[in-house]
């Protein structure tokens, strides 16, 4: 019941935001005959603001759905390179490099789960970086645990705020604000999918003064699997 409830309120909160700016850009359009360059113009902006709201759905509903259990193993490079495939244009676009560093390795997780996480991750990491900078999508195996990290070259994260962001409906100022395309359950369905699985997510300081997000995932009990 609890879920539930939560989930109608953020629906309620995260939705009406996105429709609202959807909803104007058409009208507008809609206002005075226009060139087609104009036209295609609003039809980008509408486009970013239906992405936007579909990763902020995929979120709320993943928030919403009980942890599942696994058994099969998940090859994390597969996952990763997939991802910056998905992610590679818009960074493209942004005129900011995406490096990918990844390795074999097996987690016990389902594929949608460690995708939803990563897309959080490389979309508050796009979102807060300056033109010209370099993000860093990387995979190591560290001790007992694989370990994933997400690097940019933006303003960072304050230290006050390193908890406080995986809360639902925290948000940063400047460039991690909702006017860029953030929306605050993102980081807080991420660390419930992470720690659902025995992870843990938190972010620090990058080696250049941005943020660096570190996600540990167990590895898989038998290499084989």
């Amino acid at each position: 019941v609890q879920r539930q409830k939560r989930f109608v309120e953020d629906a309620a909160h995260e939705l009406r935001t996105p429709l609202t700016i959807l909803r104007g850009r058409i009208e507008t359009a809609l206002m005075a005959t226009r060139s087609g360059e104009e036209y295609r113009e609003t039809l980008h902006q509408v486009l970013r603001e239906t992405e936007r709201m579909s990763r902020l759905v995929e979120a709320m509903l993943q928030s919403a759905l009980p942890v599942l259990e696994v058994t099969s193993s998940l090859d994390i490079e597969e996952t990763l390179e997939r991802a910056e495939a998905r992610w590679l244009d818009k960074f493209i676009e942004s005129d900011v490099q995406l490096e990918l560093e990844t390795t074999s390795a097996k987690i016990v997780a389902l594929e949608e789960e460690v995708a939803c996480v990563i897309d959080n991750l490389l979309s508050n990491a796009l979102r807060s970086s300056p033109k010209g900078t370099t993000c860093r999508l990387a995979a190591e195996i560290e001790d007992e645990n694989v370990l994933v990290t997400v690097t940019d070259e933006g303003e960072g994260v304050p230290e006050d705020k390193r908890e406080a962001i995986f809360d639902r409906f925290t948000r940063l100022e400047k460039s991690r604000n909702r006017s860029l395309g953030g929306f605050g359950v993102g980081l807080a369905v991420s660390k419930r999918l992470v720690e659902g699985r025995g992870g843990t997510i938190l972010v620090t300081d990058g080696p250049t003064g941005g943020a660096k997000f570190e996600v540990r995932w167990p590895l898989a009990s038998s290499p084989s699997e």
